[in-house]
């Protein structure tokens, strides 16, 4: 049996028995001598270890009950990699290892393949944009051809996924929920295969959380009251929108979020100058991921033609199981979910497609 493979079971046995996982990790860092330097498992977001900086270098050495996925932080310098009894040498400008056992060597080829599919949806952007059509075509055939160029890489992580009871398996979990838009059947297909150690994660019981909700509000199912506020600061509810006899078109967003305000001035704009006034019709957005007062100071600037709820924090995003914005999901006349994940020219055909029976 060679080292490595004896190297990596010796892990998977440590996070089942409950061994503890011995580790050394070891790097440069450049004017911060005299500084703490902190380990932190990025699943569960606690401190680990810590070691002061000396000298340009730092060794941290410790013992944990599990093979985590880790951050090497001082102040705004930081690096990742994965707990496993060989050395790791971490890097503070590619942030991820320089060298290590077979995991973290496996983790930099991983971080190669996902950055490689960044670097084509990058240069497919930068294609499109030049197209002479309109935004929201472009926006329409980006997300066509981006999806093709996602699956080719996320097909395969749930096998990743499953076969590594670790670091990598977590780093796997968490591409695959940021990069692909599953749906809740194939998320309970996964989970169903997961080991343990997958579903004692905290990323994991997050995911199961949220597609269990998407289940719930899938095309078809009725839709999930909440509550917020007026821009005048009363109390209102989405049922004092939806489930009214119209059919309403839901823009959950953030000021924050360029994608969401693009996607309000190219797309949401043009068809409420088109079918604001069709008496079966309105656009209702709501806020959701960044706190009150910066949505009304924004929207005090640059205000909105159609009406606003505030203050719903992030449970909207919660009920509904999602977790990126903007998300705009279109509603029948009696609350029914038409249609969901809505952008570009799919968008307002799909609205049209309503308006016009």
């Amino acid at each position: 049996m060679n080292k490595t493979l004896f190297a990596m079971m010796a892990i998977i046995l440590s996070s089942i028995d409950g061994i503890a996982l011995d580790y050394t990790i070891t790097g440069k860092i450049a004017n911060l001598d005299g500084k703490t330097i902190y380990l932190y498992d990025y699943d569960t977001r606690q401190k680990i270890d810590s070691a002061i900086i000396s000298n340009g270098s730092f060794s941290i050495k410790g013992s944990y009950y599990r093979p985590a996925y880790v951050r090497v932080e001082s102040g705004r310098e930081y690096s990742n990699c994965i707990l496993e009894p060989q050395n790791v040498v971490v890097d503070f400008t590619t942030h991820q290892p320089l060298s290590g056992g077979g995991l973290n060597n496996k983790l930099i080829e991983f971080n190669q393949s996902e950055e490689k599919i960044y670097n084509r949806l990058d240069a497919l952007r930068d294609s499109i944009g030049k197209l002479p059509v309109a935004e929201s075509e472009k926006s329409d055939i980006f997300q066509k051809i981006a999806r093709e160029i996602v699956s080719a890489f996320t097909d395969g992580l749930p096998e990743t996924i499953i076969l590594n009871p670790n670091g990598l398996g977590e780093v796997a979990m968490k591409s695959y929920g940021g990069f692909s838009s599953i749906t809740p059947q194939q998320w309970d297909e996964l989970y169903a295969r997961l080991p343990d150690y997958h579903k004692e994660r905290k990323l994991t019981k997050r995911y199961n959380d949220q597609y269990a909700n998407r289940a719930k509000s899938e095309v078809g199912k009725p839709f999930i009251n909440f509550k917020g506020k007026s821009l005048d600061g009363k109390e209102v509810k989405l049922s004092d929108y939806v489930g009214k006899g119209k059919y309403i078109l839901v823009d959950f967003w953030a000021t924050w979020c360029a994608p969401c305000r693009k996607e309000a001035a190219e797309v949401l704009t043009p068809l409420y100058e088109k079918y604001g006034k069709h008496k079966d019709f309105e656009i209702l957005g709501i806020q959701v991921w960044e706190d009150s007062e910066r949505m009304t100071e924004y929207l005090a600037k640059h205000p909105s033609p159609w009406p606003q709820i505030i203050g719903a924090g992030k449970k909207p995003m919660k009920l509904y199981g999602f977790d990126f914005i903007p998300m705009i999901i279109l509603f029948g006349p009696d609350g029914t979910i038409l249609s969901r994940d809505l952008r570009g020219d799919r968008l307002v055909s799909t609205v049209e497609s309503y308006l016009n029976k």
